[in-house]
């Protein structure tokens, strides 16, 4: 995004000055001349477009914070704290830690539903966990996915007022998302919701106030992602309402990634099958949660429900949600999307834009 970078070069009009003027060097006129207005209304309006890596890095240039106000640091946060869990997911889980839990089912094949020709769009996805301090538990799911289900599982994730729609719950033990409510909508995409799930007797139910942003670095990183966090006890967020004390607040904090799948990827070993079946360029789907779920010890039973059952199948349920979608039979998704078209019509453009870079990028390979 040319607007973001401000080059030594180019900063002789309002957002510096030139050197030539006075036979100072660049780098001095840079670094005494920058605009800080300039600066700060650049970065206002890259957040504003759910580019908030841009809009860190714009904001890096301020070298006093004394200048930024209470906004700017939360933009400067929310960017570090997207850096740093993207940064995670580039560490290699083999050798980081990580525990091998399994893989899912995938869906590839081509098959015939109503007289109609419907082809599966995902590959089996790979399952990763680790237990840390205080009962911490991490979970990493990659997934390669055709090109043509991004904007779907897209629009699933937005849709959250749907969640309690298609994801799956039990009875025995008694564990599902009981509501879904947005709270606060900022942004193009991003949110803060509140969940509420019911957990097995004698736990009580878990609150999640689930503060969601959207990352849109397409135009330098060349992917998009969205970051998962709850809200911190002392948040000065306007229009949310206290925690419910019959309840028990539960720590989040998690990612989705979307961005090129390298053919080397582990999860196609073996499946050149599966992509040719598939017949699309492949992205890399990467999702990692972690939870503090307040107990003091978790099983390793449980830790296998969890991954195995639970998160597994609501993995599979969110693919396979986003084909049907794709295939036009989810009609409240098909509604929502309608009636939302501004919104889905900008983010249409902007994946359109991502997958034809990453398409020049294989052509310059």
């Amino acid at each position: 995004m040319e607007s973001a970078k401000i080059d030594k070069e180019d900063v002789s009009d309002g957002i510096g000055c030139d050197a030539a003027q006075d036979g100072a060097t660049n780098e001095n006129c840079f670094s005494a001349s920058v605009d800080v207005d300039a600066l700060l209304a650049e970065a206002t309006k890259l957040a504003e477009e759910e580019k908030i890596l841009a809009a860190g890095r714009v904001l890096s240039k301020v070298k006093d914070t004394q200048e930024l106000s209470e906004s700017h640091r939360k933009i400067a946060e929310y960017a570090d704290d997207c850096e740093k869990s993207i940064a995670d997911l580039r560490i290699d889980p083999i050798g980081g830690g990580w525990k091998y839990h399994g893989k899912t089912a995938g869906s590839f094949k081509e098959e015939t539903k109503d007289g109609v020709s419907v082809k599966g769009l995902f590959l089996p996805s790979t399952v990763y966990y680790k237990v840390g301090e205080k009962c911490q538990l991490d979970i990493r799911i990659e997934t390669p996915i055709a090109e043509s289900l991004l904007i779907p599982l897209l629009s699933v994730l937005n849709e959250t007022e749907l969640f309690t729609e298609w994801i799956p719950s039990w009875k025995t033990p008694r564990i599902g998302f009981r509501s879904v409510e947005d709270l606060q909508k900022r942004g193009l995409a991003s949110r803060i919701i509140r969940i509420v799930t019911d957990t097995p007797w004698p736990l009580t139910a878990r609150e999640l106030f689930l503060d969601i942003l959207a990352i849109d670095d397409i135009d330098q990183g060349g992917f998009c992602g969205i970051k998962l966090r709850s809200l911190k006890k002392d948040h000065d967020e306007p229009g949310i309402p206290a925690p419910n004390p019959e309840f028990t607040p539960v720590k989040f904090d998690g990612i989705f990634l979307f961005e090129a799948c390298s053919p080397n990827h582990p999860s196609l070993e073996d499946a050149q099958e599966m992509v040719d079946a598939i017949g699309e360029s492949m992205i890399l789907l990467t999702f990692k949660m972690c939870t503090k779920p307040n107990i003091s010890v978790i099983p390793q039973d449980l830790i296998n429900f969890v991954i195995k059952t639970v998160l597994g199948r609501v993995w599979v349920k969110f693919l396979t949600v986003a084909q049907r979608v794709k295939d036009g039979d989810m009609s409240k998704h098909e509604d929502a999307i309608q009636t939302n078209r501004e919104f889905y019509d900008w983010m249409e453009g902007r994946i359109q834009q991502m997958l034809k870079d990453l398409k020049s990028e294989d052509i310059k390979k």
